[in-house]
C-alpha cells in the first residue's frame, strides 16, 4: 500500500541519520493509539517503558524477524 511504502521510506530516512547501533529494525503500526488513558504514556508524553514491554515485548522477536520493515500489529 502507499501508506506502508511511505512509512518504510520514512524509516529509511530516519535510520540514515543514526549510528548503526541506534537504527530501528522495523516500524510497528499498532491497533491502539498510545495514550495517557491506556497507560502507555505519561501526561507529559513520556513513554512508559514497563507498560510497553508488558504489552508488546513478547511480540518483538516475531516483528523483528519479518521481512518487511513496516509491520502491522496482529
Amino acid at each position: 500500500s502507499a501508506l506502508a511504502a511511505s512509512l518504510a521510506d520514512h524509516l529509511r530516512t530516519v535510520n540514515a541519520t543514526l549510528d548503526h547501533h541506534e537504527q530501528l529494525c522495523c516500524l510497528v503500526v499498532t491497533s491502539q493509539a498510545w495514550s495517557v488513558d491506556n497507560g502507555l504514556i505519561t501526561p507529559t508524553f513520556k513513554v512508559r517503558r514497563a507498560q510497553m514491554d508488558e504489552r508488546y515485548g513478547s511480540r518483538f522477536e516475531h516483528w523483528a524477524a519479518q521481512s518487511s520493515t513496516v509491520v502491522w500489529e496482529d
